[in-house]
C-alpha cells in the first residue's frame, strides 16, 4: 500500500473510531443513569454519530486488515503500529483517568467528586465509570491482540519497535509520576500526623484519600509497563539494549530525582540560614523532607537500574561509557547549582556595598548559600570519579 494511502485508511480509521466509540460511551451514559437527564438532542446527536461514524470505521478498518493479510510489507509498515499503538494509547489514557475516578468516588474524594455531574449518587457514579471502562477495555483488548498477533513477523530494527518503545515508556513515566506524587503527598501527610492529636477531615478527606486513590492508580500502571520495558531489554534483541529512548527515560527520571532533591535540600538549607541571619523561617521544613524522600528514591532506583545497564552492556569501553554518561550528568546538576549560587552570592556582596543589609538581601544570601552546599557535594563527587 502506498504511503498516502496508508495514512488515508489509518487516519480515518482513529478519528471515526475515537468518534463512535465516546458516542457510545456517552449514550450508555444517558440511558442507564435517568439523572443524567439528556436533552432529546443530545441523545439524537450521539446515535447519529454512532450511525455515521462506525461503518466509517468498519469500511476503512476492515480495508486495512485485508492489505495487511496479503502482504507482509503492510504488516510491517510504521504507519500501521503508529495507528495500533496510538489507538491503545488513546484507550488507556481514558481507561486509567475512569479508574482513577470510579476509586475516588468510591472513596469520596472531594476533587473527584467535583468533576462529576453534580446529580449524581455514588452508586450513579460508579455505573457512570464503569460504562467507560467496559468500552474503552474491550476496545483495548481487541488491538491489544491484534499487535500481539502481528508484533512476531515485526523486524527487531527500525520505527515500529520505536513506536513499542514510545507507548510502554511514554505509560511507565506516566504511572511513575503518579506514584512519586503519591508517595511525597502521603509522606507529606504522614509528617504533619507528629505532633498533631488529631487528624482534621479536611487531611483525611481530601489529602489522604486522594493520594491513595493515585497510587493505586499509579503504581500498577508504572509496574505493569516497566516489566514489560525490562523484559523487552532483557530479550534476544541486541536493539532494545542499545535504545536511545530508554537512555533518554532512564537518565530524565535521574535529571528529575536529583533536581527536585538538591532544590528541597537548598530549601532546607536557606531556611536555616534565614535563621542565623534574623530572618523568619519559610514554609514547612516536613514538606522539603517528603520532596528529598521520595526524589531520592527516584533518583537511588534509577541510577541503580543505570549502572545494572552497564553491566550488561559487554563490552568493557560500553559498560565504561554508560558510567561516565551517568557521572557527568549528575556533576553537571550539582555544578549548575554551584554555580548559581556562587553568582547569586557575589552579587549580594556587590550590591550590600552600595545599600544596606536589609532582609531583601540577606534573603538572596541565604538562599544562594544554601545553593552553594547543596550543589557542591553533588558535583564534586562524581567529578572525581571520572
Amino acid at each position: 500500500m502506498s504511503s498516502v494511502r496508508r495514512w488515508y485508511v489509518y487516519l480515518v480509521s482513529a478519528i471515526s473510531l475515537q468518534a463512535a466509540t465516546w458516542a457510545v460511551i456517552a449514550l450508555l451514559r444517558n440511558l442507564a443513569l435517568s439523572r443524567l437527564n439528556p436533552p432529546p438532542t443530545a441523545i439524537a446527536f450521539e446515535i447519529a454519530v454512532i450511525v455515521i461514524g462506525l461503518p466509517v470505521y468498519l469500511v476503512h478498518w476492515l480495508w486495512g486488515q485485508r492489505l495487511a493479510g496479503r502482504a507482509d510489507e503492510e504488516r510491517q509498515a510504521v504507519l500501521r503500529h503508529l495507528y495500533l499503538y496510538g489507538t491503545l494509547a488513546g484507550f488507556l489514557g481514558p481507561f486509567a483517568t475512569n479508574t482513577f475516578d470510579l476509586i475516588g468516588s468510591l472513596l469520596q474524594v472531594k476533587s473527584t467528586l467535583d468533576r462529576q455531574p453534580s446529580n449524581l449518587t455514588s452508586g450513579n457514579a460508579v455505573v457512570y465509570h464503569m460504562l467507560a471502562l467496559l468500552v474503552l477495555g474491550a476496545l483495548w483488548f481487541y488491538h491489544k491482540r491484534t499487535v500481539s498477533i502481528e508484533s512476531p513477523g515485526i523486524p527487531e530494527r527500525g520505527g515500529v519497535p520505536t513506536v513499542r518503545r514510545l507507548y510502554v515508556l511514554g505509560f511507565s513515566a506516566s504511572g511513575l509520576t503518579m506514584t512519586i506524587i503519591a508517595i511525597i503527598n502521603l509522606l507529606r501527610w504522614l509528617m504533619a500526623q507528629f505532633g498533631v492529636q488529631q487528624i482534621s477531615t479536611s487531611l483525611l478527606g481530601v489529602g489522604l484519600t486522594a493520594e491513595i486513590t493515585r497510587l493505586i492508580v499509579g503504581l500498577p500502571l508504572w509496574l505493569v509497563f516497566w516489566l514489560w520495558a525490562g523484559r523487552l531489554f532483557n530479550g534476544p534483541s541486541e536493539a532494545e539494549r542499545e535504545s536511545a529512548l530508554r537512555k533518554f527515560y532512564l537518565y530524565g527520571a535521574v535529571s528529575v530525582g536529583a533536581m527536585g532533591a538538591i532544590t528541597s535540600a537548598t530549601a532546607i538549607l536557606a531556611s536555616l540560614f534565614r535563621s542565623i541571619l534574623g530572618l523568619p523561617s519559610s514554609g514547612d521544613i516536613r514538606v522539603q523532607i517528603s520532596i528529598i524522600l521520595g526524589m531520592g528514591v527516584l533518583w537511588a532506583y534509577h541510577a541503580w537500574v543505570i549502572r545494572g545497564d552497564a553491566a550488561q552492556a559487554g563490552e568493557a569501553p560500553r559498560q565504561a561509557g554508560v558510567r561516565r554518561l551517568y557521572a557527568y550528568l549528575i556533576a553537571g546538576i550539582g555544578l549548575a547549582a554551584l554555580l548559581v549560587g556562587l553568582g547569586g552570592d557575589v552579587s549580594v556582596i556587590i550590591r550590600s556595598l552600595d545599600q544596606s543589609f536589609g532582609s531583601e538581601l540577606r534573603v538572596q544570601l541565604s538562599w544562594f548559600t544554601a545553593a552553594i552546599i547543596a550543589g557542591l557535594p553533588v558535583w564534586i563527587l562524581p567529578w572525581r570519579q571520572l
